[in-house]
C-alpha cells in the first residue's frame, strides 16, 4: 500500500510533467499561428522576418517538444496503458508521426527560406497549402496528445474529497 508521502511525490511528478506539456504546447501552437498567419499573407504581404524566425526556430521548436514527449509524456501515457488496452499502439503512432513531422518541417523550412532568399521552388498557392497541410497536422497532432492527457488531469491530488 502506498503512503501518502509516495502518492504526493508521484502527484508531483505528475504535475510537472503535465506543466512541461503545456509549456511546448504553447511552443507548438505558437509556432502553428506564425505559419498560418504567413500562408494568410501570401503571396504579396508575407513578413520576411516572420518568415526568417519561423523558419530559423522550427526545427528546435518541434525536435524540443518531441523529445519532450518522447521521455516524458509518452512513458507516463504507456503507464496508462495498463488501464486502456490500445493506449500502447497510440503511443506507437504518436512517435511514428514524429518522424513524418520532421520530415515535413525540413521542406517547410527549406521552402521558406527560398522564399525569403527571393527564390522561391513552388508557387505562392503551393506554399499556402503546404503551410495549411503542415500546421493543421501539427495541430491534430497536439489536440491527441491533449486528449490523451486528460485522464492524468482528472486525477484528483492525494486528500482531495472525491465528487462521487
Amino acid at each position: 500500500m502506498k503512503t501518502d508521502s509516495t502518492s504526493v511525490l508521484e502527484r508531483n511528478r505528475v504535475q510537472s510533467m503535465l506543466d512541461g506539456f503545456d509549456a511546448h504546447q504553447r511552443q507548438m501552437e505558437s509556432l502553428c499561428s506564425r505559419l498560418e498567419l504567413i500562408a494568410d499573407l501570401l503571396p504579396d504581404q508575407a513578413d520576411p522576418t516572420l518568415c526568417k524566425f519561423t523558419s530559423d526556430s522550427m526545427m528546435s521548436t518541434l525536435s524540443d517538444a518531441q523529445s519532450f514527449e518522447e521521455n516524458e509524456l509518452f512513458p507516463m501515457l504507456e503507464v496508462l496503458g495498463h488501464l486502456e488496452p490500445e493506449m500502447d499502439r497510440l503511443v506507437e503512432q504518436l512517435r511514428d508521426e514524429h518522424y513524418e513531422d520532421l520530415c515535413f518541417a525540413e521542406e517547410v523550412r527549406d521552402n521558406l527560406a527560398s522564399m525569403i532568399q527571393g527564390e522561391p521552388t513552388q508557387t505562392a498557392n503551393a506554399t499556402g497549402y503546404m503551410l495549411r497541410g503542415f500546421f493543421e497536422k501539427l495541430r491534430r497532432h497536439m489536440a491527441y496528445e491533449r486528449h490523451l492527457t486528460a485522464p492524468l488531469r482528472q486525477k484528483k491530488a492525494p486528500g482531495t474529497p472525491d465528487a462521487s
